[in-house]
């Protein structure tokens, strides 16, 4: 569980300075475009998609990302979703309708390959989404309108819920969706390993 939310980071260490300024505008104790404040974002998404894929499958893997195979598969796929992503951009998408249709490719193409792990990841996209519309509705409660206003209003969609674009929360559910399947993905050539092995 721990390595699904470490492994997070350096995903969102490229995703933090793109977006700043172009989807929305934080503001981080420290400054810059990555703080403590994303690091603890990368640790609770990170936990919370793994114990809610592992609440519905007890069975989940152990992860290995320092298994070189571990490591290339998620690189691979990594890859994949960037360049989507810089596709999408490139046809002049905004940077939220582009960050989560390039996780929902993820998804469709991990799923179609995998269709038995279709239910896992609509279960994990489900209770992460409405565990984050919840969290961010209460944040609106509390700071009030001015903690919506982080996100920009700049080629939006146009829905929003508790004053924030929609797209934050299709994100959110785009990611639950490829998230978990990609750790799984990466992890079936160690698991293949460890059941050729004679008893």
């Amino acid at each position: 569980m721990a390595w699904s939310a470490v492994l997070l980071i350096p995903f969102l260490i490229i995703h933090a300075p793109l977006s700043q300024g172009a989807y929305w505008s934080p503001k981080r104790v420290f400054g810059g475009a990555f703080g403590i404040e994303d690091a603890l974002f990368c640790l609770s998404f990170g936990v919370l998609g793994w114990g809610f894929a592992a609440l519905y499958n007890r069975h989940l893997p152990q992860l290995a990302p320092l298994n070189l195979r571990f490591g290339g598969r998620v690189l691979a796929v990594g890859l994949f979703g960037g360049a989507v992503f810089v596709i999408l951009a490139a046809l002049g998408l905004s940077f939220g309708v582009s960050a989560f249709v390039c996780q929902f490719a993820v998804a469709a193409v991990l799923v179609a390959f995998r269709p038995h792990r279709a239910a896992l990841a609509a279960v994990t996209s489900i209770a992460l989404t409405i565990y984050y519309i919840a969290g961010l509705g209460l944040m609106v409660m509390y700071f009030g309108e001015e903690y919506a206003m982080m996100w920009s209003r700049d080629g939006i969609l146009g829905p929003l819920i508790f004053g924030i674009p929609v797209e934050e929360y299709l994100w959110t559910t785009s990611f639950g969706a490829a998230w978990v399947p990609t750790l799984l993905f990466a992890a079936e050539p160690i698991q293949n390993s460890i059941s050729e092995k004679p008893a």
